[in-house]
């Protein structure tokens, strides 16, 4: 049964490709983090799903859009997107995760300063820890310790992200 499993796994295509796990256990992972009822309430606050998305629709996007939009969508991605963990909608909240950390990506590569910089208080550490998150919960190891690594490196002391690491 597990050889099956695993084999299951392995033809699931890429790393990053591979779906999530059962909304039970991403829940179950979450509670076991000692921040997990400060993430939720949060973003209990933050307000709707829906009310996010139109603000982020208010954002101009694509070639026209300026650092301080792209900085505003990232801000707005990563609240929406731990909205969508609150509501249990791992799949959405992974793709704004993952969307908000492309905008903050320079095309060659690497941070954007120019957006980090415009970000608000500890956006980009959280952006990364979430991201990080989302990949590690689809066996994508390697992609999740570089953003765990990165996060790290913002800040040591964080014994949170020793545990995920």
């Amino acid at each position: 049964e597990i050889e099956r499993y695993l084999e299951k796994i392995q033809a699931g295509g890429k790393k990053g490709d591979r779906p999530l796990p059962s909304d039970h256990t991403v829940v179950q992972l979450l509670q076991s983090f000692t921040g997990y009822h400060s993430w939720m309430g949060e973003a209990a606050r933050g307000g709707s799903a829906v009310g996010i998305t139109r603000e982020l629709e208010a954002i101009p996007s694509g070639e026209e859009a300026s650092a301080a939009d792209r900085a505003k969508r990232v801000g707005l991605l990563l609240k929406r997107g731990k909205r969508h963990a609150y509501d249990k909608n791992f799949k959405a909240a992974k793709d704004d995760f993952e969307a908000g950390y492309a905008l903050t990506e320079k095309e060659g590569g690497g941070p954007d300063d120019l957006i980090l910089d415009l970000l608000e208080g500890d956006a980009y550490a959280r952006l990364l820890e979430w991201t990080a998150m989302a990949r590690h919960l689809r066996y994508d190891l390697a992609g999740a310790l570089k953003l765990y690594e990165r996060c790290s490196d913002l800040e040591p002391h964080n014994a949170t992200l020793l545990v995920k690491r």
